[in-house]
């Protein structure tokens, strides 16, 4: 069955936390040129994506793209509390030494590290809903690309 090398696929992937859009464009293209723009929770696996993209598709200039949106308070910062008491302490102190006042907290709230986020590890079982969603898009891809691959046959046959 005729092929042809122009394709388009696109997944969901429901997550508790979070819902993942994975979107694969090819186009024409004598080897397999992979482009990637992943969530940066999977750069870990960019190697392995391109890999598994290029044995599937085979040939083809293709881009993935796989965007994250957090649901719920995935994500969220929290303030590093013992770090502003030991921060207020100083400050204070200092402004009584010096007789001067300031708005402490507001100072304290900018300053490092201050403000936490909990950095999320990639899981094995997470990485296998990604390659499931992958691989619906790759299905859709490979969909359109028999598709257009018939119309150019007809259209061959025709002429």
């Amino acid at each position: 069955m005729m092929q042809s090398m122009t394709g388009f696929g696109r997944s969901q992937v429901d997550m508790s936390d979070k819902k993942l859009i994975i979107e694969i464009r090819s186009l024409n293209s004598k080897q397999a040129d992979i482009n990637t723009r992943v969530w940066s929770l999977y750069r870990e696996k960019e190697l392995d994506l391109r890999s598994y993209l290029a044995n599937k598709l085979e040939r083809g200039k293709i881009d993935i793209s796989i965007y994250a949106e957090l649901q719920g308070d995935a994500g969220a910062q929290s303030i590093n509390q013992e770090l502003v008491r030991k921060y207020y302490k100083e400050l204070h102190t200092l402004e009584e030494e010096l007789g001067t006042q300031s708005d402490l907290m507001n100072i304290i709230l900018k300053l490092p590290e201050v403000m936490k986020t909990e950095k999320e590890e990639l899981t094995e079982e997470e990485w296998k809903k990604v390659i499931e969603g992958v691989d619906r898009a790759i299905e859709q891809l490979v969909g359109f690309r028999l598709d257009e691959g018939n119309a150019l046959k007809e259209d061959l046959d025709e002429r």
